[in-house]
């Protein structure tokens, strides 16, 4: 994954769009940082609702509601203890507890409010 493109929104480096892409497929985040495309970055999944274990084991990743940040996404669990998973070519962490019954493996659906981005 890497960034593609750096949008400062605001006009005064207050907040920018970046959009990362795995070369197949691209997610619009928000960063309150400013972020160059020589960082080393990681995606927050910030907000998720209505997480749950999914039968389909098929990444998705599509664009939704009103916020040009809302994504629905099923994406698999890489390691529950440190909330990371993976969805395509993406790897990001879950701001959100999990259920108890989702264990590494498993894949999981639920719509991100927001994705951030932040240098790591």
């Amino acid at each position: 994954m890497h960034i593609e493109k750096i949008i400062d929104v605001d006009g005064e480096k207050q907040s920018w769009d970046v959009l990362i892409s795995d070369n197949k497929n691209k997610i619009l985040c928000f960063s309150s940082e400013e972020i160059n495309g020589s960082q080393n970055i990681k995606l927050v999944c910030c907000f998720a609702d209505k997480i749950v274990k999914s039968d389909v084991k098929q990444f998705l990743i599509k664009k939704q509601g009103i916020s040009c940040y809302e994504y629905k996404i099923t994406a698999k669990l890489v390691n529950k203890k440190e909330n990371k998973f993976s969805v395509f070519g993406f790897l990001f962490e879950l701001d959100e507890l999990l259920p108890e019954d989702i264990t590494d493996g498993d894949f999981i659906d639920f719509v991100c409010l927001r994705m951030d981005c932040i240098a790591d």
